[in-house]
């Protein structure tokens, strides 16, 4: 069938309206799974991983928001709090760590193996071991 010249360009802006339209709501579903994943992973549970010395350290990501961080050796702890934004960057802000301003992660995920993977502000990336509940008590 044949459309005329106005017919036809409306067809096509309708396409690709259409198709815009459709990946957006594909993005923002798969970044609404990703929210999900993190905030079921990490909240109520802990995390294991050295800093960048390799001093073993761990966080506590309390379903309330609060969050506690502690380094094995050297007695250092801090408290804070902890939530995902939308678009799946995990953030944190401590009393003492970073003077109490935001600090997020981005690039976070939970990976095959089951461990928190993001990239810290300092560009490293890390991937850290869920241990379930509160394991903060080296």
């Amino acid at each position: 069938f044949l459309l005329g010249d106005g017919a036809m360009r409306k067809l096509i802006l309708f396409t690709i309206i259409m198709g815009v339209s459709f990946g957006f709501g594909q993005l923002a579903m798969a970044d609404m799974a990703t929210v999900d994943a993190l905030k079921q992973a990490l909240s109520g549970n802990t995390i294991e991983g050295k800093n960048r010395h390799g001093t073993p350290l761990r966080v506590l990501h309390a379903t309330n928001g609060t969050t506690i961080f502690e380094l094995k050796s050297g007695g250092f702890s801090d408290r804070g709090k902890w939530w995902v934004k939308a678009d799946g960057v995990v953030c944190y802000q401590w009393q003492k760590i970073g003077k109490g301003k935001e600090r997020c992660n981005t690039n976070a995920h939970i990976d095959g193996e089951g461990r928190f993977v993001s990239t810290a502000v300092n560009g490293k990336t890390g991937k850290l071991k869920i241990l379930k509940g509160n394991q903060i008590d080296f």
